[in-house]
């Protein structure tokens, strides 16, 4: 019977033309390999299920331990459309972004469809230019989980940084305002997630530039949980 894996097998080398060999010997050897081999599995070098995708075969198990420990296969996205768009008053667009880094598909030109179940974090900023108009009203950033509202910002540009009984500020900032929206939590595979801008004051153009949009899954989820 084998000791491993509740201890290590203790083993008294034995020598030539001394010792007798007996057939416990090589049987007790044949059952720590085989305890060992249970232990480890088969086939330790393939990642039979990665977090997205099919199995992956390593070269050797200390490699697929390497990107484990690394978090070398959890996905990722990062999403940008740094020529921006203008949005009118009143205005509510959804926002369209081009794949910087996106090795897992999530963009899919319309929307981030989440590639696994897991615990995400999700990050969306953006810079508004009023070009030196003193609109008052505030500019509204949104996620949007599945069509549903899931976090926001906003910026208000009628008494911003304090400028008294005089609203906006045309000088703060180069007449930019900035926002983000930072959040994390549960997600399904499937789940979609978009950003929302919205030009809540009367500035017939706002520019919008620096728009990013970024994916980080931090762990995957197993069993039953809610989105959101």
């Amino acid at each position: 019977m084998a000791v491993y894996p509740n201890s290590v097998f203790p083993w008294t080398a034995r020598r030539n033309n001394l010792d007798v060999v007996w057939a416990a010997d090589p049987n007790q050897l044949a059952a720590e390999v085989q305890a060992i081999e249970s232990i480890v599995g088969t086939n330790p070098n393939v990642e039979t299920s990665p977090p997205t995708g099919n199995a992956l075969n390593y070269n050797t198990m200390s490699q697929r331990l390497t990107d484990a420990n690394n978090n070398a296969e959890l996905p990722y996205s990062l999403l940008s459309n740094n020529n921006g768009f203008f949005i009118g008053a009143g205005q509510i667009i959804i926002n369209t972004y081009a794949s910087n880094n996106d090795p897992y598909g999530i963009w899919n030109g319309s929307d981030g469809t989440i590639p696994c179940n897991g615990w995400w974090t999700i990050s969306a900023e953006q810079k508004w230019n009023q070009h030196g108009n003193n609109f008052r009203g505030g500019n509204v950033q949104i996620l949007l989980l599945n069509g549903q509202l899931l976090e926001s910002d906003i910026w208000n540009w009628d008494t911003f940084f304090g400028v008294p009984n005089e609203g906006y500020n045309q000088n703060v900032l180069a007449s930019n305002g900035l926002t983000h929206v930072f959040w994390q939590g549960a997600l399904h595979k499937g789940d979609r997630i978009q950003s929302q801008s919205i030009n809540n004051t009367f500035c017939p153009g706002i520019q919008v530039t620096g728009c990013h949009l970024k994916f980080f899954c931090n762990r995957t989820i197993s069993g039953t949980f809610t989105s959101g």
